[in-house]
């Protein structure tokens, strides 16, 4: 064997061997690489929550001063991801009478109106309602629209806002006459003294809402046709009390009117209640 081929088969052996290890390291990096690069992946993807609101009022066309509930809802609609630092944005409608805040959970900020949620499990829901009284019916359209945010990622904020709105109506004015508890449960025209009626006016859809403001009215019809006599109240407008010298009243039977007529848009026109009384003449006096 000659020198050259004396060196050819380590020189060959030596080639094999760093093509080898090539090889090895190729696969090596390879076999590392693979879930090197998933793993990578994996925490590049963040965690989503998608959050929907719904805006709810229990009646778009409220009386004055009737009960109004604007509702707020939001939900985590995640199968599997917690929504964290969760944040709406609400503000109570100016023409809310007497508002009152409560929310499921968190706390409402009325200077700021936020309502800091905090947290939604996966499904899970919470809710804001603003309770209170219709307000003036001059105000028009009162609405709530509520924006939620959150610290974890929401990939669809197109359902992250709600409206709703309801514009009070006029209430219906009632009327009640009241007999002056001085009153004779008969009345004899033979004896001295008055009698007397006062009319008042209410809101008819709720009773326990402040006294309207009207102008007032009496009106009295005989069953005989025969005239009433002059009173303060029946010859005066706006007068709320009615009063009769009894000696100056003729056996019949009266039917006594009050009209109360609205001084704004907050109630109808103008209503009336009647009362009907009889007098006799005894002769005693």
């Amino acid at each position: 064997m000659n020198s050259g081929s004396a060196w050819a088969l380590p020189r060959l052996l030596l080639g094999t061997r760093h093509r080898m290890t090539g090889a090895l390291l190729a696969l090596t990096l390879a076999g590392l690489g693979g879930p090197l690069a998933a793993g990578t992946a994996n925490a590049a993807a963040s965690p989503q929550a998608d959050l929907a609101v719904t805006e709810t009022v229990s009646s778009l066309t409220p009386f004055y001063y009737t009960a109004v509930t604007f509702t707020t809802t939001v939900t985590n609609t995640s199968a599997s991801t917690q929504s964290h630092g969760i944040s709406v944005t609400a503000a109570v409608p100016a023409g809310l009478i007497k508002p009152a805040k409560t929310p499921s959970q968190g706390s409402y900020y009325a200077t700021t109106s936020r309502w800091a949620v905090g947290s939604l499990a996966p499904g899970a829901s919470a809710t804001l309602t603003f309770s209170g009284y219709a307000g003036a019916v001059v105000l028009g359209l009162q609405t709530v629209t509520a924006t939620a945010t959150a610290r974890t990622p929401d990939p669809n904020s197109a359902n992250n806002t709600a409206s709703a709105s309801e514009a009070a109506q006029p209430a219906q004015l009632g009327v009640t006459i009241t007999p002056s508890p001085d009153n004779p449960a008969n009345i004899d025209i033979s004896l001295k003294g008055n009698v007397s009626w006062t009319g008042s006016a209410y809101n008819s859809e709720n009773p326990a809402a402040p006294a309207p403001a009207f102008f007032g009215q009496w009106f009295c019809a005989t069953a005989s046709g025969n005239p009433c006599p002059p009173a303060r109240g029946t010859d005066d407008f706006n007068v709320r009390i009615l009063t009769y010298v009894i000696h100056t009243l003729s056996p019949d039977t009266y039917t006594i009117t009050f009209q109360a007529t609205a001084k704004n848009s907050n109630y109808t026109g103008a209503s009336t209640a009647d009362d009907i009384f009889t007098t006799t003449n005894s002769g005693a006096g």
